[in-house]
């Protein structure tokens, strides 16, 4: 019997592992392999393994679209997760749960998973786990249109980041709160929470992430009615977007068009044409083909 449950579990972690890496490929045979793996977890009463399976096919269900399913396995791995009291597996199904529920437009069941999943952070003192948890929150009520109590959050979320070392993660809280500033017309702190993202996006080499903090202090200098630094920081951010590989059309368009007001404003109007006419170019290009 011992061999057998021996023989069930190895059976089982093989079939997980095999859905990892079908799911990192976006291959649809990774529903099959967690489907089976969990069947077997089932049988031999593994519940840490369930928990990981139901949450992995919970985020499966989500990115095809099966909100029903997504619920309903997340619904089924927080259930286990709290019998056996285990906090890290409460964090991440929360975690993706949460997730989806912002994707959804559901900030508030959103913000409720996150908030039970900090709750477990700040328990077992995963300071990590709690810097991605804020910011996830800041961001959602960022989207949310709620400003001013996102900003905080994002500043509390990059002081953690700083603290364990996640440099990225700072760098993305001190972007997000450039926003909130920026929605709040705090421009002055705006710029600072951008520069700040911009020194860090520079450090880790993330050209795509610098070109984006250009183009939003340009932005916010527009805001302020600075053309003349506005524009420069425009031109500075396409001139790194031109150099990329993949190209965010989408940000590459919203620089021409602040970068094209900008000169009209200074009376360049050959140079609001030139970037106008290139914005024009992405959109019949790209999205209306």
């Amino acid at each position: 019997m011992t061999d057998q449950i021996c023989d069930a579990h190895s059976h089982a972690a093989v079939l997980t592992n095999l859905g990892n890496v079908y799911s990192s490929m976006s291959d649809c045979r990774a529903l099959k392999c967690w489907t089976r793996a969990l069947a077997e977890a089932r049988q031999i009463e593994k519940i840490t393994l369930q928990c990981k399976l139901l949450s992995n096919m919970g985020c499966y269900y989500d990115q095809v679209g099966d909100s029903a399913l997504a619920v309903s396995s997340f619904q089924e791995a927080l259930h286990l997760a709290e019998n056996i009291d285990s906090g890290e597996q409460i964090i991440a199904i929360c975690n993706n749960w949460g997730g989806m529920l912002e994707s959804c437009g559901d900030i508030r069941g959103a913000l409720r998973l996150w908030h039970k999943a900090l709750a477990e952070c700040r328990k077992l003192k995963l300071r990590s786990n709690e810097g991605t948890i804020l910011g996830n929150m800041g961001m959602a009520l960022n989207a949310a249109e709620q400003f001013s109590k996102g900003a905080p959050l994002l500043e509390k979320a990059a002081a953690v980041a700083a603290e364990t070392s996640n440099t990225n993660g700072e760098a993305n809280a001190y972007m997000n709160m450039g926003v909130a500033h920026t929605n709040q017309g705090n421009f002055e702190r705006a710029i600072q929470s951008y520069s700040r993202a911009l020194d860090l996006y520079v450090s880790l080499g993330l050209r795509d992430k610098q070109a984006s903090c250009l183009e939003l202090i340009g932005e916010v200098y527009a805001h302020k009615g600075d053309a003349g630094t506005a524009l420069r920081y425009c031109e500075s951010s396409l001139e790194i977007a031109s150099s990329l590989t993949m190209v965010d059309h989408r940000r590459q368009c919203d620089t021409l068009m602040i970068a094209g007001l900008c000169s009209e404003h200074a009376k360049e109007f050959d140079n609001a044409l030139r970037h106008l006419l290139a914005a024009q170019a992405i959109i019949e290009n790209i999205w209306l083909q």
